[in-house]
Formats: structure tokens, sequence, C-alpha cells
């Protein structure tokens, strides 16, 4: 079990809100030489680091003043831009992952292989598409969400394009550890991000509602 002391010691403040947390419930930044913000999303980057809430509250009072007292430097970035660049850099790293699950083997893709996997898989996390809402009815699919074990995320033309197929409504990612990283990465692209860059459908709201 982890000592009160070492918890502790991996805590991190964030420069928005100055509350103390894990760091993987936050994003790092680290600053470049010219002032510029660079973020994080793999959590191994070199250079003087800086943690944030991914939330749009945070993220601008970071901005404001959390950063440049932080990085002791001044801080070429806004709130707007900082947000958008932390949800371009986790929706890149989603990618990666799935397509990381892809080569490992461990991703089914479409309905059928999904629902089979889940049914072998009780823990595979299941990625839908913001406009696939009729998959949802499925009742694998509709425990999976109930379950917290489900992320919407993009569309199914967009899906597809990164799997190499027309279009992808259901896809489900068995590796365990892996698919932890998806939704977390998913989940911080869609909290902080100020402009939507994703049709809001039906799925998003099954999975608010559950």
């Amino acid at each position: 079990m982890m000592s009160t002391e070492t918890h502790n010691k991996r805590e991190r403040t964030c420069v928005g809100c100055g509350e103390r947390a894990e760091p993987h419930d936050m994003v790092r930044l680290v600053l470049g030489p010219n002032g510029e913000v660079a973020v994080d999303a793999a959590g191994g980057a070199f250079g003087r680091g800086a943690h944030v809430h991914a939330v749009p509250e945070c993220v601008t009072k970071a901005c404001k003043f959390g950063l440049a007292r932080s990085f002791k430097a001044a801080v070429k970035t806004t709130s707007d831009q900082l947000a958008n660049e932390i949800a371009a850099a986790y929706m890149r790293r989603a990618e990666g992952l799935l397509l990381a699950a892809k080569r490992a083997k461990t991703l089914t893709v479409g309905a059928d292989e999904t629902l089979a996997a889940l049914l072998q898989h009780p823990n595979a996390t299941v990625v839908i598409a913001n406009d696939a809402a009729s998959v949802v009815k499925r009742t694998e699919i509709a425990s999976a969400i109930a379950e917290g074990r489900a992320c919407t995320w993009t569309n199914k033309a967009s899906l597809g394009r990164m799997l190499a197929r027309d279009e992808v409504a259901v896809c489900a990612v068995i590796d365990v550890a892996m698919a932890e990283a998806l939704r977390q990465a998913v989940g911080v692209a869609s909290s902080v991000r100020v402009v939507d860059q994703s049709p809001k459908e039906d799925v998003s709201k099954c999975l608010e509602e559950r």
C-alpha cells in the first residue's frame, strides 16, 4: 500500500485553481524556448512542467497568471488557444492508442465483432461514434456504457478513416491498460474543449444520462 507521504509526493498542484491532485488527473504542460506552451499528452517530455486540470475554468486562470508564475517567465498563449491545443494533443494520443491496439490485435471493429468481444472480454472498452446512436440499444453495449466502459469519439467517417474502413460506428479495445488510457485521452479532449470539433448526437447524451 502506498504511504501517505509517497502519495503526497506524487501529487501536483494545478496552476489554475491551486488544488493538488495526482498527475494523471491533470494535463502536463512544458514551456518552449520562445515562451510557447506545449502539451505533454504522453507525460514524458523534457523540461520544466506545470499541471492544470482539463476544464475551461482552470485553463483560463492558468493563462492569466498561473503559468507565468509557475514557469517564472512570460507565456505566449491564450485560454482558447491552449484549450484547443490540449484537445488536439489528446485526440492525437487517442488515435495513436487506437492504432496501437489495432497493431496489437486487441481491437475489434464493427458491431458484431464488438458484441462478441464484450461477451469474451467483460472489461473491454467500447468506442462509439457520435453519430451512431442506434448501437447503444444493443444490450452488451448498453451494459458497457452503464459500467463506465465506453466513450464517444468523433464520427463514423472519421473512425473509418483511422481504421482504413469506409465507416466505423463502434469498436472495442480489449487491452485494459490501453483502454483506460484511451478513455482518459478522449475525456480530457472533451472536457477542456471550448470549440466544438465533433457533432453532438444522441450518443453523448446517452452516456451523460447514465
